[in-house]
């Protein structure tokens, strides 16, 4: 239950635009929100505004780099971060209500459901 109440939420999110080193940024204006659905999904507030206002950028043989993301790219994120929670207690269902109830896809159910929780 909590993981619909988090997608619920999260369509909450409201961003503003910020400016950093010649790019524009976003912030999260309503930060209560990030808090209720961080609590809901059991993660720090603080990343979990991070993930959704920026990019991390891995190239081999660098360091990992933070792109900021602009309030469109933002609300993109979040709806994205939504769908693929929904995606995956809808599989987590599906695999359970599927005949003739394989183990291993119970078993996969289990682990899904778990993952979200």
């Amino acid at each position: 239950m909590e993981l619909i109440s988090a997608i619920l939420h999260l369509g909450n999110f409201e961003f503003v635009s910020g400016q950093g080193k010649n790019v524009e940024t976003s912030t999260v204006a309503n930060r209560e929100e990030v808090k209720i659905v961080a609590t809901l999904l059991k993660v720090d507030p603080a990343t979990l505004e991070q993930n959704v206002t920026s990019k991390l950028m891995e190239i081999k043989g660098c360091d990992p780099t933070r792109i900021p993301l602009t309030p469109v790219q933002a609300l993109d994120a979040t709806n994205a971060l939504a769908k693929v929670s929904a995606a995956k207690r809808s599989a987590a269902q599906s695999l359970l209500l599927t005949p003739p109830f394989p183990t291993g896809h119970l078993f996969q159910a289990v682990r899904l459901a778990r993952e979200e929780d």
